[in-house]
């Protein structure tokens, strides 16, 4: 039996409901804005216990049930904003040590904590995570960068907490390990150069 890859840990849980803010003069409802969580959770097929999506038809579902992102990018953020981002800063539920979107493919199965993921798809930036930090370039400079995070699906559910282990049980060797090069229209071209292959697309 292969064994498993150690990915990284999970450094906090974050979740939150929406709330009203204001975008111009207009009030929208966002459930970007999120806070730690102590203890295990449960994560579940449709997401964790208290956090929720108001734009139900772009954010969440079995689909979008969490959303990770690395504090690897952390570095990055602080050196663009002055300040190191906090958990939870770019709407994740998971925010994770390792685990770069360079290092992940679609379909790579991840346990942590009792439960069971599935990567499913990149996660594309909104315009209300520049709302939440008052920097409206906020969502084209994170897709530019690469620095997207991504979504887990729940194959298995079962209690979450900080500190516990990500690790890799299997992996889809031939889909695209860079995820937000799906969005970038640059790599069309490779992208379908790739499907019409057995190369791996990087």
């Amino acid at each position: 039996m292969k064994q498993e890859e150690k990915l990284g840990i999970l450094l906090a849980v974050n979740t939150g409901k929406p709330v009203p803010v204001l975008h111009g003069r207009q009030e929208v409802q966002t459930g970007i804005f999120k806070t730690t969580v102590d203890g295990p959770v449960r994560a579940a097929v449709n997401g964790l216990p208290g956090d929720g999506q108001a734009d139900t038809v772009n954010h969440g579902g079995p689909d979008k049930a969490i959303c990770v992102y690395s504090r690897s990018h952390w570095e990055h953020w602080e050196r663009e904003w002055g300040e190191p981002p906090a958990f939870g800063a770019f709407g994740e539920n998971f925010t994770i040590t390792g685990g770069a979107e360079e290092d992940i493919g679609i379909g790579d199965i991840i346990r942590v904590g009792e439960a069971v993921a599935q990567v499913s798809q990149p996660r594309l930036p909104c315009f209300k995570l520049g709302l939440k930090h008052g920097r409206p370039e906020l969502p084209g400079q994170v897709l530019e960068s690469g620095r997207t995070g991504y979504y887990f699906r729940v194959l298995e559910e079962g209690a979450v907490q900080a500190g516990d282990t990500l690790t890799r049980a299997s992996q889809f060797a031939r889909l695209a390990p860079r995820l937000t090069s799906l969005y970038f229209p640059g790599k069309r071209k490779k992208l379908q150069e790739y499907f019409e292959s057995d190369k791996p697309f990087r």
